[in-house]
């Protein structure tokens, strides 16, 4: 069994020894869509705060993007982040953008984008 240290330390999913065609395709099928203090002000982070009414209708219009099998939404006071099994994270900006009522080019410059293992070491 491979320690958390020997996750974290590598730099794609073709580098792990071992790993059959089926593991492959479930990391390639993990999208991380997220803001935070690391990335903007807090005046741009603001504007997509959310409550818990918000949230649940965020989750309700992201498990409608053909192909999810899940999502996961964190969000604190100094980030939100989304957390897709499956879809395309291009599906996912264009609910968000729909959600936020911000057009798809504005959300894409404040939003940083991770896929595979990347999600997998920031989560």
């Amino acid at each position: 069994m491979k320690s958390a240290n020997s996750v974290t330390n590598c730099t794609g999913f073709n580098n792990v020894s071992g790993m059959d065609q089926m593991n492959k395709s479930l990391l390639a099928s993990l999208h991380f869509l997220g803001i935070s203090h690391h990335d903007q002000r807090m005046e741009v982070r603001s504007r997509y705060a959310v409550n818990d009414s918000q949230i649940a209708e965020l989750h309700r219009r992201l498990r409608e993007i053909p192909g999810l099998r899940g999502c996961v939404i964190i969000t604190t006071f100094n980030r939100i982040e989304f957390v897709l099994d499956g879809g395309s994270a291009g599906d996912a900006l264009k609910v968000l953008s729909e959600f936020y009522q911000v057009d798809q080019n504005t959300l894409d410059g404040h939003f940083h984008y991770m896929d595979g293992w990347q999600v997998i070491r920031h989560m």
